[in-house]
């Protein structure tokens, strides 16, 4: 899901259930910050003041999955992508790439 299509929740839980009916174990559901309902608002973090950019997007992916399950009585799970890829110990290499920088 992206910033510039709102979506129905509605229409995303229809696919979701038809995946499951065929068998489908699970599913996939990627959305980027900035996605929002139809109708709705986006998802804001929070707001720094005294900045240029003072919206802070961020938690669409819980808010959704919780909708989802709601909706469909499907079990959902959150990621956040960029919690995700610095997950991990260290290797050599990457300790070596964070001195270069």
């Amino acid at each position: 899901m992206i910033p510039e299509i709102p979506y129905d929740i509605n229409i995303v839980a229809e696919e979701l259930r038809k995946r499951s009916k065929r068998g489908k174990r699970f599913s996939l559901v990627v959305v980027a910050e900035g996605a929002k309902p139809k109708g709705g608002n986006v998802v804001v973090k929070r707001i720094v003041k005294d900045s240029s950019e003072p919206v802070r997007l961020g938690g669409i992916s819980f808010v959704l999955g919780e909708e989802i399950e709601n909706v469909t009585g499907l079990e959902t799970r959150a990621v956040v992508m960029g919690h995700l890829q610095r997950g991990g110990t260290p290797s050599s290499f990457d300790r070596i790439l964070a001195t270069r920088f």
